[in-house]
């Protein structure tokens, strides 16, 4: 789904949820919660039932959690909505499979430029087999990539062909990193970072997100 057909599913969800019906501003009478031009702060509860809109949007897939907790709803409750949308492959999440334990990955960062992701949990959801010979050389295989290479070497061999990397394996406390387009590319995959910090990775007819 791209941008703009996010936007015009979000503007249908919202007629579709609101045309007709009664709406409640949760907070609409709290001046602490509404902005330097006035504007409220709440949320927004419709119809007899209340449906909540924002959690609607998420779990339809048409909206994204922005990371600021709502403070009329309890704790996590906009981040399950977002995780119901991803399990349901809604909207914008179809073709989405999370990284086994995303947010206890080691912390991303970048050498010399390049983006640098750790290596085995990237490896693991491509579902290829990460193998380290007796003499150190790491092989990264499945039937569409296979990767050979040394740490902190600039060699390597991949798809069955010699290839000078521009940046190497490195390794930090337990984990090795490697440079994310090193897996990409040969996989005629795509990799992108985005506005709030994270990777978009894409493998074949599926994605994900790396934090």
């Amino acid at each position: 789904m791209t941008p703009a057909q996010a936007e015009e599913g979000a503007a249908a969800a919202l007629r579709e949820l609101c045309e007709g019906k009664s709406v409640y501003v949760m907070g609409a009478s709290d001046r602490r919660r509404r902005d330097r031009d006035g504007s409220v702060r709440g949320s927004v509860f419709v119809g007899p039932e209340l449906t909540y809109v924002n959690g609607e949007l998420l779990s339809r897939g048409v909206a994204r959690y922005s990371g600021v907790e709502d403070p009329y709803v309890r704790e996590g409750l906009l981040q399950a909505y977002e995780a119901a949308g991803q399990a349901a492959q809604a909207g914008l999440w179809q073709g989405f499979k999370p990284l086994a334990n995303a947010l206890a990955l080691p912390a991303k960062y970048r050498s010399d430029g390049r983006l640098m992701v750790p290596l085995r949990e990237l490896v693991e959801w491509m579902d290829a087999k990460l193998t380290v010979e007796p003499n150190g050389r790491i092989i990264c295989a499945n039937p569409d990539v296979a990767v050979k290479a040394f740490a902190a070497d600039l060699e390597s061999e991949i798809n069955g062909r010699g290839r000078v990397l521009d940046r190497p394996m490195e390794v930090r406390g337990d984990t090795m990193f490697v440079p994310v387009h090193m897996l990409a590319c040969p996989a005629q995959g795509e990799a992108r970072s985005l506005p709030h910090g994270e990777v978009y990775f894409r493998f074949k007819e599926r994605w994900t997100l790396i934090p």
